[in-house]
């Protein structure tokens, strides 16, 4: 026993990067005590063992090496949360299991997102324009938002201590737009300055890395994901000042979005990409509307039913293929991601979500598009898909 926690601790520090120096001051002990310990000949005080467990972010059995059952527990629950489609419950499943095994980082962010999405389903984002006809956030609504407040105070917790990358990158997004919605912006401000910026990427830099098919793969990868968030952020560019959508901008712009992803992946094999035309396609057709180019706006509605059926043909395929690939020139050999299916096939209520996004008000073109015969042909469109 003395030999496998003593081997337990130099991997742990070694993993984090620690000297000997570093754990003894941080567990007030001498640099002596913690090589005794590595070299087996003397083993920490039973006292130390919590404080030794907290300091590598592991459990007292971990450090005697009985993991493989607590990994296993966690694993399943992990697994059990992410099946479980009822926000109360599947909070209540992660709260037994952060009491359970308070240091694992993993279960301690799935509660945090949890919380964060039980928000926005149950209690909801609440937008407006102000005076100056600028999107922003209802912010005295959200502090009323009880998930939220606690998904901020779990965020925060775990950028103290975290060390998965992912997760301390996923946590301080999500961190940041829970700032924004409670009106902390100098905290997410502050988060977002951490991050690098758009040149220092993952995506960009396994692409200089490298030669080659690998560069071409990793190029093309870049390329689909710069062009997926250039989509969003026109998106969100539009709808945050109202007057953008009393001028025919919005239908410039987001035809010519629809235009760079047809380019891109100029095949026609989109992939995962035709769920994202799809819906571009749907808000496209409210602004079209809104500047009288109804023949243009139900063009539009046909061809965002045409890339539904597209995504649902290939979601079979994505689903049972271990390594589908894009097809165009400039993508040959990229992977498609399957989480862009982790939803499913498009629905065949696709109507009900027109146009996707809600900002500024369509009622009043809702009602407008909806008595017009057309749209009912395509309902009964959609509903075949």
């Amino acid at each position: 026993m003395q030999v496998q926690i003593g081997q337990k601790i130099r991997e742990l520090r070694l993993r984090d990067n620690r000297t000997q120096a570093e754990t003894a001051e941080a567990l007030g002990v001498s640099p002596q005590a913690v090589s005794r310990w590595e070299m087996g000949t003397t083993y920490p005080d039973l006292e130390l063992l919590p404080a030794i467990a907290g300091y590598f972010g592991t459990s007292i059995d971990g450090l005697f090496g009985f993991q493989s059952e607590r990994e296993t527990k966690i694993a399943a629950i992990l697994c059990e949360a992410s099946k479980n489609t009822d926000a109360d419950s599947r909070i209540a499943l992660l709260r037994s299991a952060v009491i359970e095994f308070p240091g694992d980082e993993r279960l301690l962010y799935q509660l945090a997102a949890a919380l964060s999405e039980a928000g926005w389903r149950n209690l909801h984002e609440h937008l407006g324009y102000n005076e100056d006809g600028y999107l922003v956030h209802d912010i005295e609504h959200h502090r009323e938002n009880h998930y939220w407040s606690e998904s901020v105070k779990l965020f925060e917790r775990l950028l103290t201590d975290v060390r998965d990358p992912e997760i301390l990158h996923d946590a301080v997004y999500n961190l940041t737009l829970l700032y924004c919605n409670l009106g902390q912006y100098e905290k997410g401000l502050a988060l977002a300055e951490r991050m690098p910026p758009l040149r220092y990427s993952r995506e960009l830099m396994r692409s200089y890395a490298v030669d080659g098919a690998e560069k071409h793969r990793y190029e093309g990868e870049s390329l689909a994901e710069l062009a997926n968030e250039f989509a969003n952020q026109m998106v969100y560019t539009l709808m945050s000042r109202r007057s953008l959508s009393e001028t025919d901008l919005p239908v410039r712009m987001l035809s010519g979005t629809v235009g760079l992803l047809e380019l891109l992946f100029e095949d026609g094999n989109l992939g995962g990409f035709h769920s994202v035309v799809c819906e571009l396609l749907m808000y496209l057709s409210e602004h079209q509307w809104r500047c009288g180019m109804h023949d243009e706006a139900f063009a539009s509605l046909d061809k965002a039913a045409e890339h539904a059926e597209k995504f649902n043909a290939l979601y079979d395929r994505v689903q049972n293929e271990e390594n589908p690939t894009y097809t165009a020139p400039l993508l040959a050999s990229v992977p498609m991601r399957k989480e862009r299916w982790v939803y499913g096939k498009i629905a065949p209520d696709l109507a009900e979500h027109w146009p996707v996004w809600t900002m500024p008000d369509y009622g009043d073109v809702y009602a407008e598009i909806t008595a017009d015969p057309r749209w009912e042909k395509w309902v009964e469109r959609t509903k075949k898909l």
